[in-house]
């Protein structure tokens, strides 16, 4: 079912990467997130349950699915969707059961999916982010910051008035 790379952060649900043979896991996890949030997909419950199997396993074909499975029913997904790198999945949706929403599910299913260029991360670590390789540029109102106290460089954004950000 899964690519054997699974992670659990906390005893309940385990987060599962699909693979096609799982058809049916993936089936069961978005009719739950169309039933449960019809805009949640791309597609209605009533044409997604019109989908053949062969639908379903080319739809894990062409991106990335993964599932938090508790007790082997799903309680959370998040899809991928195919990026011009065939490394590389934007995401395009995502859905977690009611019942443990405000859990950070959300966020576990999610962190399965990010990865990491290679040159940010810790040497031997390939899972962990090397801190003096990794210099992001933070946007804090309006203002551009580093890892430093102080602003790195003007922004634009900041010299527009807040009241031209109302409606």
């Amino acid at each position: 079912m899964a690519d054997g790379n699974t992670r659990s952060a906390e005893p309940g649900p385990v987060v599962v990467r699909l693979t096609e043979d799982a058809w049916s896991v993936l089936r069961a996890a978005r009719l739950a997130a169309l039933g449960d949030a019809p805009a949640a997909f791309a597609v209605t419950l009533a044409e997604a349950q019109a989908y053949d199997e062969n639908r379903w396993r080319k739809t894990l074909r062409t991106g990335a699915t993964f599932v938090a499975l508790l007790d082997r029913s799903p309680v959370g997904m998040v899809a991928g969707i195919p990026r011009l790198h065939r490394d590389e999945c934007g995401l395009g949706a995502m859905w977690v059961d009611p019942a443990w929403r405000g859990r950070s599910l959300a966020l576990h299913v999610v962190v399965r999916k990010v990865h990491a260029a290679a040159d940010i991360l810790a040497d031997g670590e390939p899972d962990r982010i090397d801190p003096d390789k990794w210099r992001p540029l933070i946007m804090s109102f309006q203002r551009f910051y580093g890892l430093a106290p102080e602003q790195v460089h003007g922004s634009e954004l900041a010299k527009i008035p807040e009241a031209a950000y109302r409606p």
